[in-house]
């Protein structure tokens, strides 16, 4: 396949639920690293002393979301997901493709599945304009389901034409 992935393809459920009228969300790989200073061997100079080493001591995932505040919500909505943030206690949380047929639930392909716990949560309700919401859940311990994303619901997008071709 050649051609972008387009974004609306790539979803995210929280507690079973894909995040309602979802407008983006990112996930990000975090490496947790410690810094050691170490002296130069008696036969080096000085300054390579000044050179640490660098060793990972953890990693963790964490995704952020965004979305529309709407009545009438079939997908995850803010007043649950403001519940689930109230509860304070991990909940399963998976990315995934949209299906190819676009049939949902059980019919999922997920590329990550974890717990997590939801640490953020903003409602945004500025005056004439639309309500919004972002949040983030962090992985609490290792994912049990973590591949490659396939992408293969819609076809891919073609690159644009750059201007005078």
């Amino acid at each position: 396949m050649n051609g972008y992935v387009n974004g609306n393809d790539m979803l995210l459920a929280i507690n079973g639920k894909q995040v309602g009228h979802s407008t983006e969300h990112v996930t990000n790989y975090n490496t947790t690293t410690k810094e050691r200073a170490v002296k130069a061997p008696e036969k080096e100079k000085i300054s390579v002393s000044l050179f640490k080493e660098l060793t990972v001591t953890g990693l963790d995932i964490s995704v952020s979301f965004k979305g529309l505040r709407v009545y009438d919500e079939d997908g995850l909505s803010v007043e649950t997901l403001r519940s689930l943030w109230k509860n304070a206690q991990p909940v399963p949380f998976e990315c995934y493709d949209r299906p190819a047929n676009g049939v949902t639930g059980n019919n999922r392909q997920p590329y990550l599945v974890a717990n997590g716990i939801i640490t953020k949560l903003t409602e945004n309700a500025p005056a004439d304009d639309d309500v919004t919401f972002d949040g983030e859940i962090k992985m609490s311990g290792a994912p049990t389901t973590w591949k490659e994303p396939t992408t293969t619901a819609n076809e891919p997008v073609a690159p644009a034409n750059e201007p005078g071709e």
